[in-house]
């Protein structure tokens, strides 16, 4: 089996806590770690990524903060671009000033035949150099030496090496800071150093292998190549790059017994949009509905995602807060909006303008519908006046007179609309 097969359906960042604090690391703003409490100083836990529904490829946040207090301050964050088949490993490190870093790396595994040697600086140290020599064990293999300098985070790969023992050693400030006596490089293998804590010139042998943390990486074989040694270079990622998500929740005005649909929209510039949820409403109220089949994930990486909030007629009049979040019970990143929905209660004016709508067509007999509108004046007049018994008992001779018209003065689905809008308004009037 192909040491990198699990690359075919996946992507991987693992793990390492370069310092000596206790953290926790959340992906994607989780409210709970993803990851706590990874050991000091050593590789850490993998973050797998496998393009289904909990974890699709796209960009996470990783954001670190101390153990056990999610609402402490952010220590660093950074995000990575989790494309299918690419590996990173993911280091918490010191700055030179005392400060913070999450540093990205992506992991060389592209085909060969080779040793291959990478070294990180994710030290508190400014600039270090090292060297890799043969350890002498192996006296018959030919002398393969390399060495660097680098800045604080760069890293460099030596391609091409050749596979033997050997000795690895980092300065600083014109001393020893860690060694390796026996770094075994092997055939299809990327061994990565990375230098780690806060590290200064010492002969405490115990320091030094305090202060290196080695990762084995194992890849494919392929053709063999050249002898190199890579510029220095800086993290892939050491800032959180994630692209918000961008929500269009309008403000909606809907009427009173008739509800409706409410289209909602949302994109991840630079990940999926997987579902929609309705999670809250203020003030607590049922009647705010996204179906399973009301909403329309993205089509792919970037691309919108539309859903519907169905809206029951009954729902009493009033202003409205819902609370919807995209990506729930997903790692995808999470977001929400507060649609703003208003529901009108009925109005004389609106059952005027329905009796309207419904004149002249086979709906209502015109000069039965000039009654009706006659009617409804009435009670308007007695509103506008203050007298709320007088309207609500012309309302309720509305009623009456609607119940008794005869065949042909209006249809049956004419009655059931007007019928339920004046007992509505009637409803909203206590009219008792």
């Amino acid at each position: 089996m192909a040491e990198t097969e699990r690359l075919r359906t996946s992507a991987e960042i693992y793990f390492i806590n370069g310092t000596s604090l206790e953290i926790d690391i959340y992906v994607n703003g989780e409210p709970s770690p993803s990851f706590s409490d990874p050991s000091s100083l050593a590789v850490g836990p993998t973050f797998v990524v496998k393009g289904d529904q909990k974890t699709p490829f796209q960009v996470y946040s990783f954001v670190v903060r101390l153990k056990g207090e999610p609402d402490s301050e952010i220590l660093a964050s950074a995000s990575a671009n989790m494309e299918l088949g690419r590996s990173f490993t993911g280091v918490f490190h010191w700055r030179p000033d005392a400060t913070f870093q999450f540093s990205v790396y992506e992991n060389d595994l592209s085909r060969g035949t080779e040793g291959r040697l990478t070294v990180r600086n994710t030290s508190s140290l400014e600039q270090l150099t090292w060297t890799l020599t043969p350890n002498g064990e192996n006296p018959e293999v030919p002398v393969d030496e390399r060495s660097g300098t680098l800045g604080h985070a760069q890293w460099q790969i030596a391609r091409g090496v050749t596979t033997n023992d050997y000795l690895f050693r980092a300065f600083a400030d014109g001393g020893l800071v860690t060694q390796d006596e026996d770094l075994d490089i092997g055939l299809e293998q990327n061994l990565i150093v990375h230098i780690v804590g806060a590290p200064y010139p010492t002969d405490d042998n115990s320091f030094w292998e305090q202060w290196m943390v080695v990762q084995e990486l194992e890849y494919d074989p392929g053709i063999k190549a050249e002898d190199s040694i890579s510029e220095p270079a800086p993290p892939v990622w050491e800032s959180d790059q994630n692209q918000p998500v961008q929500l269009d929740c309008p403000p909606v005005t809907l009427q009173e017994t008739v509800g409706g649909a409410i289209q909602i929209g949302a994109v991840d510039p630079d990940g999926w949009i997987l579902n929609f949820e309705v999670m809250r409403v203020d003030p607590n109220a049922d009647g705010f509905v996204i179906g399973d089949n009301g909403s329309i994930p993205s089509a792919a990486l970037g691309a919108p995602a539309t859903a519907t909030v169905w809206v029951d007629p009954d729902l009493p009049e009033g202003q409205y807060d819902v609370t919807i979040e995209v990506n729930t019970a997903t790692l995808a990143q999470r977001a929400t909006c507060v649609l703003q929905v208003t529901v009108e209660g009925v109005s004389i004016d609106r059952l005027n303008a329905l009796v309207g709508q419904y004149s002249g067509q086979p709906a209502i007999d015109p000069s039965y519908a000039d009654e009706l509108t006659d009617q409804l004046n009435a009670a308007a007049q007695a509103q506008s006046a203050g007298n709320t018994s007088k309207a609500c008992r012309l309302l309720k001779q509305l009623l009456t007179n609607i119940d008794n018209a005869e065949c042909g003065q209006i249809t049956e689905s004419a009655i059931v609309n007007l019928t339920r809008e004046a007992k509505e308004l009637r409803k909203d009037l206590n009219c008792g």
